[in-house]
């Protein structure tokens, strides 16, 4: 609960725990984006690939319907397949049988620029 008060400030009553208050004085708004920052620590970029274009389908049978990504007429950084790629539906597994080679499909498309 926030309550006003005559002086300049501002008075928080809760009804427990411990509150940590950080101020950052500026005097800038970009000093204070400094402070802040130097406070929380700034955050990670995430890899190249992960901030471009994305296709996923869980359609895909075999490793031959993925090689036809590289008839898209768009930029490709990430393939996101489906649940048919597992074998006998066991997580984190590969059917080597339907999917064998994407390693190989990998470096294909990105010899294709994709």
């Amino acid at each position: 609960r926030v309550r006003g008060n005559p002086y300049p400030a501002v008075s928080f009553r809760t009804t427990g725990g411990i509150l940590d208050f950080y101020i950052f004085l500026g005097p800038t708004p970009a000093n204070v984006i400094e402070q802040f920052t130097a406070q929380i620590r700034a955050p990670f970029l995430p890899p190249l690939w992960a901030l471009g274009y994305h296709y996923g389908s869980g359609k895909y049978e075999s490793s031959d319907q993925i090689k036809d990504a590289e008839d898209i007429d768009m930029p490709l950084d990430g393939i996101w397949l489906g649940q048919n790629i597992r074998k006998d539906e066991i997580q984190f597994t590969l059917n080597t049988d339907k999917f064998g080679g994407l390693v190989n499909i990998s470096k294909e498309l990105g010899f294709l620029g994709k």
